[in-house]
């Protein structure tokens, strides 16, 4: 059965559509409308309703039950999607029991058609026993759409707990009514092709029905992936999404026009439970944030609470609790690391059960062992040996690709949040850790994947040292930036965060790549740097092994001025700053006489390299302000300006800062060694 199976799937069984088969298909649509056993349906109905009379009203009982607590069920959604936003009635459990509420609401139908199949299941090859199959296809089908249009109804779950835009639910909902409406013919047909696989070759009916329904679904099912609102998707992803709802149909209509309507059968099947898988992803997804952001939710309300409490603690304690609507945190609050493990295991089930679904399928995929494409000869002479490349060599080093894609992507992240993450790293650490690893993930799946062509290592070692060679005279400066950036990485010179200055450029390190590192400069402006300089060039490091750093700060005070007073006023001005360290502790050093000033520098280390400028400003404007209170100058400069004139004679301009009226006056002066004050911006 396997074999026939594996090989029927990549054989036609029609013949390719044509503007013959066209002009016979309405003759051929009638002979085939009368050829069915409409008697055999009519006899098991009967039956049913003769035979097994009991067994029905037994049918419909859970169905009738299910109907009357319907009306309650409904009220108690209402109350608890009212409860959403409510710190003290919301509940994590509100959505799973709305969700169990809802699917109950929807079960009566759907269950009522799957005991009425049960019952028309007489005995396999039958025409009732395809229709049961086909009933059971059909309350499968109805029950997950009635679901999601349920959820998507106004102020349902998906807007008032999900969180989805009334907008997108209605464009979705919509749209999912009329991809229900055309999947239930092909389910009927699925189950058809299931039961009388062998009828599909003569089979009219169900061949236009497939060309309609997907013709259709093809139009309405990407509008659906289009309003889905998944905030974590990104638009490459859901351009992708999008893309497979117009392929996938698009692919099945195909095939059914070239003649392989069994495999486009088989193929429909696997694709509408994969359906079904997708829906309960995207439920369970929007099921587990919204558990988080209620634990996050009341997380900080409990602190907020706390700390209200504790700063008022008796204005408090006869007050009532007014209930108000609480606003829903963003995603971002939320925490990321449970998130991604949820989605994680999310991911790891779902995927199980598609493989389940489409394990068959996968099974047929041997057939491409078969078809060589190509042949690989090894050793010489007599020796020489051939080794066929199918295309199902082709397949796997195209799904190797893939995974090697998504692995580079996604697991260097996962290892940081799963281990990483709870180990006591040195800053830089991880991230080295985890370009690496994709370095190794992308090698491993480059060689795999040349592997499954047939491109062994002892085929490539010649032309990987012939290209090593070459690449290294024509691209040197890219190997050099290329070993430099892993040499970064090991050595760890420089670190994600860390403020460096390197010839002329100042900022801090954002991205260390294969060929260049991004510095993010003060000015918000991304340089990238060839990792080469680095390694080559002198470099300096503000916060590599100590964020600590020393301030020096020039004061010059006027001749005459009180030495210990001035010492006192700069201890005093870095002793009361914050951002001042009192390990080391600051110092004033009396430097030198100047020309005008008494030189003192103030010395102080501050904790942060962003400290720095703000520690600078904040101690220059104290300084001041103590200068002014306790009556100590800041000197200025002093110049003497001497002016000759055509005879010889000396002219004295003394030019000095009036202090009363604040102004700059410049006069002759009779005296010869005259001097002149000119203000000048104090450092």
């Amino acid at each position: 059965h396997n074999t026939i199976s594996e090989q029927t799937f990549w054989m036609p069984s029609n013949q390719p559509l044509s503007f013959e088969w066209l002009g016979k298909l309405p003759k051929e649509l009638m002979e085939q409308l009368k050829a069915i056993p409409w008697a055999d349906l009519q006899e098991g109905t009967s039956e049913l309703l003769t035979r097994k009379w009991a067994w029905l009203i037994g049918l419909i009982l859970p169905a009738a039950l299910l109907m009357l607590i319907r009306n309650k069920l409904k009220s108690r959604i209402d109350t608890m999607n009212k409860d959403v936003g409510f710190l003290r009635r919301d509940s994590q459990a509100h959505t799973p029991l709305s969700l169990l509420y809802t699917f109950l609401i929807a079960a009566p139908f759907p269950l009522f058609l799957v005991l009425l199949a049960a019952g028309l299941w007489v005995q396999p090859g039958t025409f009732t026993s395809v229709m049961g199959a086909a009933m059971a296809q059909v309350a499968l089908l109805w029950l997950v759409f009635e679901v999601l249009y349920r959820l998507l109804k106004n102020n349902g779950i998906a807007q008032r707990q999900f969180r989805w835009s009334r907008e997108y639910n209605q464009q979705m909902r919509r749209r999912l009514l009329v991809t229900g409406l055309a999947l239930i013919p092909l389910t009927l047909l699925v189950a058809f092709g299931d039961q009388w696989p062998a009828q599909l070759s003569n089979d009219r009916l169900g061949l236009v029905i497939m060309m309609v329904a997907m013709i259709t679904i093809m139009v309405s099912l990407p509008w659906v992936a289009q309003s889905y609102p998944g905030r974590h998707y990104s638009r490459t992803m859901r351009t992708l999404a999008t893309g497979l709802c117009i392929l996938a149909p698009l692919t099945l209509i195909v095939l059914t026009g070239v003649g392989y309507y069994y495999t486009s059968v088989r193929l429909t099947g696997h694709m509408i439970y994969s359906l079904y898988l997708i829906a309960l992803w995207i439920i369970l997804d929007a099921t587990a944030v919204r558990g988080l952001a209620v634990a996050a939710q009341r997380l900080s309300y409990k602190r907020a609470v706390a700390q209200r409490e504790a700063e008022q603690k008796e204005e408090t304690s006869s007050a009532e609790a007014v209930e108000v609507e609480e606003p829903q945190l963003d995603l971002k609050q939320v925490n990321e690391q449970s998130l991604r493990l949820i989605r994680l295991a999310l991911v790891a089930v779902i995927g199980l059960l598609v493989y389940w679904v489409w394990s068959d399928v996968l099974y047929a995929l041997a057939y491409t062992d078969n078809i060589v494409l190509w042949e690989t000869a090894e050793g010489t002479g007599q020796a020489t040996t051939t080794s066929p490349i199918s295309l199902g060599d082709v397949m796997t080093s195209l799904i190797i690709g893939v995974v090697t894609f998504l692995l580079a992507s996604n697991l260097p992240g996962l290892l940081e949040v799963l281990v990483l993450s709870r180990l006591d790293l040195r800053q830089g650490t991880s991230y080295a850790t985890t370009t690496l690893l994709s370095y190794v993930i992308v090698a491993s799946g480059i060689i795999l994947t040349l592997g499954a062509l047939g491109l062994s290592w002892d085929k490539m070692q010649w032309l990987v040292a012939a290209l090593g060679v070459g690449l290294g005279f024509g691209l040197q400066e890219i190997f050099a930036n290329f070993i430099s950036g892993i040499i970064l990485l090991f050595e760890r010179p420089i670190r994600i965060g860390d403020v460096i200055t390197i010839n002329n450029l100042d900022g801090t390190v954002s991205r260390i790549r294969i060929r260049a590192t991004t510095l993010i400069d003060f000015d918000r402006k991304e340089i990238l740097v060839p990792n080469k300089v680095f390694v080559t060039e002198r470099l300096i490091n503000w916060s590599l092994s100590d964020t600590v750093t020393r301030i020096i700060l020039k004061v010059g005070f006027a001749y005459g001025s009180d030495l210990q007073k001035c010492r006192d006023i700069l201890l005093q001005a870095a002793k009361e700053n914050g951002r001042v360290l009192h390990d080391p502790e600051p110092v004033v050093l009396f430097m030198g006489f100047g020309a005008s000033t008494l030189d003192h520098e103030l010395r102080v280390h501050v904790d942060n390299i962003n400290d720095r400028l703000a520690a600078t400003d904040e101690i220059n404007r104290h300084i001041d302000a103590m200068c002014n209170e306790h009556g100590v100058e800041i000197a200025f400069s002093q110049l003497d300006i001497h002016i000759r004139n055509g005879n010889g004679e000396q002219l004295n301009l003394e030019t000095h800062s009036a202090e009363d009226s604040g102004d700059t006056t410049a006069r002759p002066s009779d005296a010869n060694d005259g001097k002149s004050n000119q203000t000048k911006d104090p450092k």
